[in-house]
């Protein structure tokens, strides 16, 4: 058998969870595989996934790349386009997300299983990507995912670890802001930890990687069009409202003052990212 049996931990109110989005119902998955494809086609998103992927590939050539918790697989897309690039395997535990990643990409491999429990042979990889992974896994979970990274990375090889930078975003222009509000709400459901990406390095280190480092790729978005608005205004309160934390009156001020602000050009949604790419040792 390759792995170990997967680590299935149910979180509270993420619907992101290892525990939950296997089992979404369509009308969920279906949001969700939108709201994931809206935030990858951002501009400023499309350019930072080139910038990291672009320095964890290099040197590589005909290289074999798994990405754990693809979704509807937009980095695996990111990664096909790479000339160094030779392989391309994505992995969830979602079969609805699965479902659409393999219609966006039909010539990429897809399989249906858990993080920490791939089915495939050791040293099967030059890289695995951990792209909005950890933040919807419980803390007990983290390096059971890393050791399955590591089992999978041949010697030499590398891994990947992307995720929010969420103790660094911010919309608010004062103390007790609605939007800031919103937000922070939103975070607190999301996210298990609001400081995970600053443990990359030593999370890292405790599975047996070396060489890694935090980097942090910043964002700035003040536009209706831009991914940090429809964060704001239309995701943070589907996702509230669906969980029944957010009222219909606080969901018609939110997008009353957001479209002020923007009027007002003070709208500014600050978002930023966590990045540690590490080398599995010789």
């Amino acid at each position: 058998e390759y792995g170990e049996r997967p680590l299935v931990v149910l979180m509270d109110s993420d619907p992101y969870s290892t525990g939950r989005v296997a089992s979404l119902p369509e009308d969920q998955a279906y949001k969700m595989a939108k709201g994931l494809e809206a935030r990858a086609a951002d501009p400023t998103q499309a350019l930072i996934r080139r910038k990291v992927l672009s320095e964890a590939l290099e040197g590589m050539s005909e290289a074999s790349v798994l990405e754990v918790g693809c979704g509807t697989g937009p980095v695996c897309r990111a990664l096909a386009e790479f000339p160094c690039v030779q392989r391309v395997v994505g992995t969830d535990p979602s079969a609805k997300l699965l479902e659409a990643a393999r219609e966006l990409a039909p010539g990429l491999e897809f399989l249906e299983c858990y993080g920490s429990s791939v089915p495939l042979p050791d040293g099967s990889f030059d890289l695995v990507v951990l792209w909005t992974v950890l933040t919807h896994v419980p803390e007990q979970g983290h390096l059971a995912c890393l050791a399955e990274a590591k089992r999978l990375i041949r010697p030499g090889g590398r891994v990947v670890l992307f995720d929010n930078d969420v103790i660094s975003w911010s919309v608010g222009l004062q103390r007790d802001d609605l939007l800031q509000g919103v937000l922070d709400r939103l975070i607190d459901m999301l996210i298990n930890d609001r400081y995970l990406t600053r443990k990359f390095p030593s999370l890292l280190a405790e599975a047996g990687f070396h060489g890694a480092r935090l980097q942090i790729h910043p964002e700035l978005d003040d536009s209706q069009e831009s991914y940090g608005y429809q964060l704001v205004v239309n995701r943070a309160p589907q996702i509230l409202s669906t969980a029944g934390r957010i009222s219909p009156e606080e969901v018609e001020a939110l997008q009353a003052e957001a479209q002020r602000r923007l009027e007002a050009k003070t709208f500014q949604c600050f978002l930023a990212y966590g990045c540690a790419i590490a080398c599995n040792p010789e």
